[in-house]
């Protein structure tokens, strides 16, 4: 091989491992949640949500600060139409919120 033709396959080489590398994505943790119908005064809806993974292997108490975190930020959602569907970020981790249908079905649900 020509002198030139090994510089440009390993300018080829070099190209192809720095371009295939994934840059700037993380890892989003899904939330899931209903809003169900609630014997409340105050409120007409109860907000039912799936613990997510991350708030199991942690302290007590910063896994009730993340529930109520959770909790604003899917009663900011619903009364701010414009922000529906972002990612937002508590504490470095990325998170989203899916809101499940209400099918009348609570054997999920264990509070």
């Amino acid at each position: 091989m020509k002198k030139l033709s090994k510089i440009h396959l390993l300018i080829a080489i070099i190209t192809i491992f720095w371009a295939t590398q994934l840059r700037g994505q993380v890892q989003i943790e899904m939330i899931p949640y209903q809003l169900v119908p609630g014997y409340g005064v105050d409120c007409p809806f109860e907000i039912q949500l799936i613990k997510p993974v991350t708030t199991k292997n942690v302290v007590e108490v910063y896994e009730q600060e993340l529930i109520e975190i959770f909790i604003d930020r899917i009663i900011f959602e619903n009364t701010n139409q414009w922000a529906v569907n972002e990612t937002f970020v508590v504490d470095g981790k990325h998170y989203h919120l899916i809101r499940l249908p209400y099918t009348g079905y609570n054997g999920w649900y264990k509070p």
